[in-house]
């Protein structure tokens, strides 16, 4: 048992950041997965292929949501033990690389899509 009343065994705050590290690559691969399908939309629009552009969108969405779910968790998980607790876990940098990275992502595919439907508009006004 920890020293600290709600203090927490230092074999428990490293299998914590463990499970904070793990989270983030978690998060990293999907969202570094839907950079590529939004950019690979594009390429597909511009080469007049709109329902693969329309594929490559939705699977961006659905690897972003799959992110989105990991860091989600973790975060409710890491309020309740803190709630419950008052102790709070160290977060890892890669953790917080992970959060700015799919933050950064989320903001791109967004745009990619704002970008597709202007393209579209242009193209077919002509």
């Amino acid at each position: 048992m920890a020293d600290e009343k709600n203090a927490f065994t230092p074999e428990e705050e490293a299998k914590r950041e463990q499970e904070f590290m793990e989270a983030a690559i978690k998060i990293i691969m999907p969202a570094g997965d839907a950079r590529h399908n939004a950019s690979e939309s594009v390429d597909a629009l511009i080469a007049g292929d709109d329902e693969k552009a329309e594929e490559l969108l939705k699977e961006a969405h659905q690897n972003i949501l799959a992110a989105h779910k990991v860091q989600t968790e973790l975060i409710q998980s890491e309020a309740a033990r803190e709630m419950n607790t008052g102790t709070s876990t160290k977060i890892p940098l890669l953790f917080i690389h992970a959060q700015d990275t799919l933050m950064t992502i989320m903001s791109e595919v967004t745009l990619t899509e704002s970008m597709e439907k202007m393209y579209r508009s242009l193209r077919d006004s002509r």
